[in-house]
């Protein structure tokens, strides 16, 4: 019954961010509405997950608003990250596939459970994507796709960590989405420092910067999903050694 509440509350904001996502493909939604969305999406989400299973990632000791305003972070924060990222052919498709590969790594101990069984269909799914996205690209994920992705991420990671001590609950996950969070927190630090809105599109993004040094389209694809797998098999080997040493070591590698 618990895990029951659980997947209805990933498939209802799963499909309303699907909703919202392909209404801004469709027609257009501006940045703060799509914001509000993805704030929706979080709360339903979060609030099936402390119904089922409290969250145990924070000490005792702290409000639980305090850690339902972090946890809403980390999910929104994973929406966009998927969906800034999304600016080059085939590239959220590599590092959703890398990341729903690392999660159910994280997730499967020896028996099918509803979070490594999502997190291995989003990586079938993106692979037979892939064959159409691959560049040169002739179908693309858009806002609903990318959106999708994201969501599904953050919740999974989320589920996936709540079984394990709080520095590997909050490392491991991070560094199975290494690349698209730092890619984006670098985007929005750049738009607030030349005065423009964070929700501003522009040509700096690591993909732009890897293109703009002479690799061709193929070849960044390369390099960022390398990057994405260390960072990733640093997160599933915390995880499965019980320390945050692995995930923090390939982070830092990833961004150094």
């Amino acid at each position: 019954k618990k895990e029951g509440l659980a997947v209805l509350g990933v498939l209802t904001s799963a499909g309303l961010m699907l909703f919202v996502g392909l209404a801004d493909d469709r027609f257009g939604v501006r940045g703060r509405q799509k914001l509000l969305a993805q704030l929706v999406c979080g709360t339903i989400l979060l609030g099936s997950f402390y119904l089922v299973k409290p969250t145990d990632l924070f000490p005792g000791w702290l409000p639980i608003g305090f850690s339902f305003l972090f946890l809403l972070i980390w999910i929104v924060g994973s929406i966009n990250a998927v969906n800034l990222i999304d600016g080059a052919d085939g590239l959220a498709s590599t590092v959703g596939l890398i990341a729903g590969l690392g999660l159910f790594a994280m997730t499967f101990q020896g028996e099918a459970n509803w979070e490594n069984v999502t997190a291995i269909s989003l990586a079938g799914v993106l692979i037979g994507f892939l064959v159409y996205n691959f560049p040169p690209a002739s179908t693309f994920l858009g806002d609903g796709g990318s959106m999708l992705i994201g969501l599904l991420i953050g919740a999974l990671a989320l589920h996936s960590s709540v079984k394990h001590a709080t520095s590997i609950a909050l490392c491991a996950p991070i560094a199975i989405v290494a690349i698209p969070f730092f890619d984006s927190f670098v985007a929005i630090l750049r738009r607030r420092l030349t005065g423009r809105s964070i929700y501003t599109v522009d040509r700096g993004h690591l993909h732009h910067t890897l293109l703009e040094r002479g690799l061709g389209p193929r070849r960044m694809l390369a390099v960022v999903a390398g990057l994405a797998a260390i960072s990733a098999l640093g997160g599933v080997l915390s995880m499965k050694f019980d320390t945050p040493w692995f995930a923090l070591l390939s982070v830092s590698m990833v961004i150094g």
